[in-house]
């Protein structure tokens, strides 16, 4: 009997050995690289992403090389066979942009702050809900655009790092892909910008780690488990990316401000607000950028401003209270504001 229990706990000690050593083989190796030229993921067609004009959201945390060729364009996720089928969405080195079956144009928004072409992890989102459309860089809300409500069901699989119709593929690295069939809202995408997402959350129908320690199969934790492969077909081919480190990503940057930093020449209306307010600047520069902190300290949203003393905000936001900070070369505003 004490022989066949130790051979017991030997053998479970040996499997969670085990076990261990294959979570950190597969967290050494939880990104591929994209050569720029062919390479892709590709996922076969499924009908959980039919999700016609319904409500959607796509995320990714992408490295592209500062040395980029195929500047300013990287395809992110594609699962259009033409430009009127399906949806499409590229990584500018100023923004991100949308184009969805039947739309013939871009649905874009562009940040003038920062070139995110810099070699570094960045996670890249874009929401729908209704006719809005929101785009998100680094967990932070960059821009809200109204488009026309179009059907994005495709014909053909999707693609990773690679859009087939264009033959243009991402030059540098991609770390995860996440799909919804519901809009995430702000506080969702920042929370998890860097982070696992739980595959029992709701409306997740899509989640790519490439944590695979090896072999052509990329698998979807989420529960619609639609595996993709590497490349083309689950053969070793040129179309294959290649296994490489995780994105590493710079801590969270907290900043307290205090009470005595409040300046009066922001003045917002309404505030209190229930939906969005109107932010005056009674001195502002050219070009300046907008940032708001939570209670915490912690950066929630950023957006670039050319040549205008006011913009509205807010229903993007959580209630709360939040610190606004406008930032120029002439100097550093702040104010408060309250959201019900």
């Amino acid at each position: 009997m004490t022989n066949r229990y130790f051979f017991k706990i030997t053998s479970i000690c040996l499997l969670l050995l085990s076990a261990s050593f294959f979570y950190q083989v597969q967290a050494q190796n939880s990104a591929l690289a994209f050569d720029g030229i062919d390479d892709r993921v590709t996922i076969r067609r499924h009908p959980a992403y039919n999700l016609g004009t319904g409500d959607f959201t796509l995320e990714a945390i992408i490295n592209v090389k500062v040395s980029s060729s195929l500047r300013p364009a990287m395809p992110v996720f594609s699962t259009r066979t033409t430009s009127s089928d399906g949806l499409v969405v590229y990584a500018f080195s100023s923004g991100m942009s949308l184009q969805m079956k039947g739309l013939t144009n871009y649905v874009y928004y562009a940040n003038q702050t920062y070139d995110y072409y810099d070699g570094q992890c960045h996670h890249v989102a874009v929401t729908r809900s209704g006719t809005s459309l929101k785009f998100y860089l680094d967990g932070i809300f960059q821009s809200a655009l109204t488009s026309e409500i179009k059907n994005i069901n495709g014909h053909g699989n999707m693609y990773l790092g690679c859009d087939s119709l264009e033959s243009n593929t991402l030059d540098g690295s991609f770390s995860e892909a996440r799909f919804w069939s519901v809009e995430r809202t702000a506080t969702q995408i920042y929370t998890y910008k860097n982070s696992n997402v739980p595959s029992t959350e709701t409306g997740l129908i899509g989640l790519w780690k490439f944590a695979e320690a090896s072999g052509q199969t990329i698998i979807d934790s989420s529960p619609t488990a639609n595996n993709g492969v590497l490349g083309i077909t689950s053969s070793v081919e040129n179309e294959d990316p290649t296994r490489s480190a995780a994105c590493g990503f710079a801590p969270v940057t907290t900043v307290l401000f205090e009470s005595s930093e409040e300046n009066k020449n922001i003045t917002a209306a309404p505030n209190p607000f229930e939906v969005q307010t109107k932010i005056t600047l009674q001195r502002a520069a050219a070009d300046y950028h907008v940032e708001l902190y939570n209670t915490a300290g912690l950066l929630v949203y950023r957006k670039a401003i050319r040549n205008n003393s006011e913009f509205v905000l807010g229903e993007e936001l959580q209630a709360g209270i939040y610190t606004v900070k406008v930032i120029s070369k002439e100097g550093v505003q702040t104010s408060r504001i309250e959201k019900k």
